[in-house]
């Protein structure tokens, strides 16, 4: 839908019921009832949730921001707008979630988007492959293994760890080495590496990182833009349509991402991920 897109693409700039009206072409009472009859809840919540999975990822992952300055940068007015709002779709203050994250609650309430964006996924026409030579690489992962709702404190087990050592993105890229998918296993057998780029020759003192290695290749690539809502769709299309066309098989090494562009330093919509699948 035309109106989720836009939504998605702007949530930095002033969404207000008379922006979204003429986005969708649509008098007042046809858009709230078109709306609410799509996406089974009043517009102005969705634009409001989308904003606060930017606020929650940031309180938890970037630890150097002040809670107002992240109620700023998304769309509240103050503190006292920020908090309330928080409370009630998480249970949990602001100051509180940031200390004590409660992922398994974030992804029940969060479900119902989830959903919709999958209701609303079209046909994409944006995937095109590109044949690359990967050079051999070493990582360092904490490796996450259980249900994919708690990958968020891998992610900040991984981010500590990254920050003592001071391997900041810009420095080493970073990737994900996909096992399995969350949709085929049960929650406990889900497996992925969160890693970034290390000399192989650094020694890990943190028995609980890992050193490991991403074989030299050939992969099948896709740039993808947006949400990792949508990622999946990617995934699915090297998977099911490019490699039967393609005359290539295979390698014996999971498909991986790297990161390029990072949500939350950006919104959803900005993020780049870079998803590769050994072939040969």
């Amino acid at each position: 839908m035309k109106i989720l897109s836009y939504i998605e693409s702007n949530l930095d700039d002033d969404l207000d019921t008379s922006t979204l009206c003429q986005v969708a072409n649509l008098s007042k009472y046809q858009f709230h009832r078109q709306c609410s009859l799509f996406f089974g809840l009043p517009v102005m919540n969705l634009v409001r949730i989308l904003r606060l999975k930017r606020a929650v990822h940031q309180l938890v992952y970037r630890d150097n921001l002040q809670i107002l300055e992240i109620a700023l940068s998304n769309g509240f007015e103050s503190h006292e707008d920020f908090s309330p709002s928080f409370k009630k779709y998480f249970g949990l203050t602001p100051s509180n979630f940031r200390q004590n994250p409660d992922w398994g609650k974030w992804h029940s309430n969060y479900r119902k988007v989830k959903e919709l964006r999958d209701n609303t996924m079209t046909t994409r026409t944006d995937l095109q492959v590109t044949l690359k030579e990967f050079h051999r690489t070493t990582i360092t992962v904490p490796e996450h293994r259980g249900c994919p709702s708690r990958i968020g404190s891998s992610i900040k087990r991984f981010i500590n760890w990254r920050k003592r050592i001071e391997l900041s993105p810009p420095e080493s890229r970073t990737f994900n080495i996909i096992y399995n998918d969350p949709e085929s296993v049960p929650p406990d057998q889900y497996k992925m590496d969160i890693g970034c780029i290390i000399d192989p020759s650094i020694e890990i003192e943190d028995k609980e990182i890992k050193k490991k290695m991403i074989p030299q290749g050939a992969c099948a690539v896709i740039r993808h833009l947006g949400s990792d809502d949508y990622l999946g769709s990617a995934v699915n299309f090297l998977y099911q349509e490019w490699l039967e066309i393609s005359g290539y098989t295979l390698r014996d090494f999971p498909l991986f991402f790297e990161r390029i562009k990072f949500f939350p330093d950006s919104y959803e919509s900005k993020a780049i991920t870079d998803v590769y699948l050994p072939i040969e």
